[in-house]
């Protein structure tokens, strides 16, 4: 009983340690790159405005951002909210994605210098925090992704009501802070029933959720088929412009996004007119020409974990950082997938990552790489198993070298295993 208090208590202190750590290295960096506004600020701050104005517009024009509008209201509601809100926004989800990523490595191995490197490398991951003071999604989406992802794995392992509600609630969160979560839940709800299928749980508790589930798919596509409703579906800003990029935007590079992002093909089109006629492009586009719209997807694919190949917009340092950073984690994930004790969640994490990349692929992908941020994060706690294992393996190999030196009275039982 003792040893698991001791346990506890050490595994309190790592938590306490990363999230310290986390949050004074968000201030100190937040001090050094205050509040950026990026080219989308201005809407998520005008939603804002207008939510407390009664105006819901925007939720309804954007409604797999609105998430990160409604976090921003209490920015116009304290006092003084303008200077301290939006840093104490951003950095109290920074620093419990950190907390979440560290808890995550957990699920997946028992070692505690995999889960300290998890929590470590989450500290101080450049990309990690560069985005952090910039008035865009990406630090919500990281928090509400990785609660998802926290959870998923603890229903997979106990199904329990409460579980599951909390995944549910954790699952409209992320819905409503990036369209991209599309694929996450759809991934996730093919595992889930699967794990439940295989785990032999009662046939009639399977049967009614699986029920549930491709009901609830057959009502959505049936809505969706209507006519009227399609139309307004399509006329969705964020769908319209995917829809309208994904036929255009292969490499993702600036002179791409200047020529083809605000490009309206009649100045006398009312903006409703623009986004139908974007749509009905990109509709048509993929119906006539399938193989080369999936030539396309398949390039921003590549693109999209490796942006470096393409943006000669970056300087020669940034893209040898990017290649450096890229090929290193990918190198470590194959390590890590090798190496984890629990397979099946590493594998899970991999699939996430993979899955955010197709669902970029099959739509846009930017110009400055963050898009590729959350797939990373995911794979963090995995390449740092390979991390891990490349550093013991080279230890034991220095060890033997030593030992082989040490003399001729050395021992076969003397010799690590290697």
């Amino acid at each position: 009983m003792n040893l698991i208090n001791s346990i506890r208590r050490e595994e309190k202190t790592r938590i306490l340690f990363i999230g310290i750590v986390a949050l004074v290295v968000r201030c100190i960096y937040w001090l050094a790159a205050p509040p950026a506004n990026a080219s989308d600020s201005w809407q998520f701050l005008l939603a804002a405005k207008n939510i407390l104005q009664g105006n819901f517009s925007f939720l309804f024009e954007y409604p797999f951002h609105a998430l990160y509008s409604i976090l921003l209201v209490p920015r116009y509601l304290l006092p003084y909210g303008l200077r301290w809100y939006i840093p104490f926004l951003h950095i109290s989800l920074s620093v419990l994605s950190v907390v979440l990523l560290y808890l995550i490595s957990r699920r997946i191995t028992s070692d505690w210098r995999v889960q300290v490197l998890t929590g470590l490398v989450a500290i101080f991951y450049p990309y990690l925090l560069f985005w952090l003071p910039y008035v865009l999604t990406e630090t919500a989406f990281f928090f509400f992704l990785l609660l998802f992802v926290y959870l998923l794995i603890i229903a997979l392992r106990n199904p329990a009501v409460k579980t599951i509600t909390l995944l549910g609630v954790a699952a409209l969160l992320l819905l409503f802070s990036r369209p991209v979560s599309l694929g996450i839940l759809g991934v996730s709800a093919v595992i889930y029933m699967a794990v439940l299928m295989k785990r032999r749980f009662p046939r009639r508790w399977v049967m009614i959720t699986g029920a549930l589930v491709i009901g609830g798919l057959v009502v959505l596509f049936a809505i969706l088929s209507l006519p009227s409703v399609s139309q307004r579906v399509l006329r969705i800003p964020s769908i319209s412009q995917s829809l309208w990029l994904s036929t255009h935007i292969v490499a993702g590079t600036a002179e791409e996004w200047d020529l083809y992002t605000y490009l309206p093909p009649d100045v006398s089109m009312t903006i409703e007119d623009v986004w139908m006629y974007k749509s009905d492009f990109a509709l048509n586009f993929i119906r006539t020409q399938p193989l080369e719209y999936l030539w396309m997807a398949a390039r921003r694919f590549v693109n999209y974990w490796y942006p470096w190949l393409h943006l000669a917009q970056w300087s020669l340092r940034h893209r040898a950082f990017d290649a450096l950073l890229s090929l290193g984690l990918t190198l470590m994930v194959i390590v890590g997938l090798r190496a984890a004790e629990d397979k099946k969640i590493a594998t899970l994490m991999v699939g996430m990552a993979l899955t955010l990349g197709l669902v970029t692929a099959l739509s846009q992908i930017d110009s400055d790489g963050r898009y590729r941020l959350p797939a990373e994060i995911l794979l963090i706690p995995v390449a740092s198993i390979g991390v891990i294992y490349c550093v013991q393996r080279l230890a034991r190999i220095f060890r033997y070298r030593n030992m082989i030196e040490s003399g001729p009275d050395l021992k076969q039982d003397d010799l690590p295993r290697i």
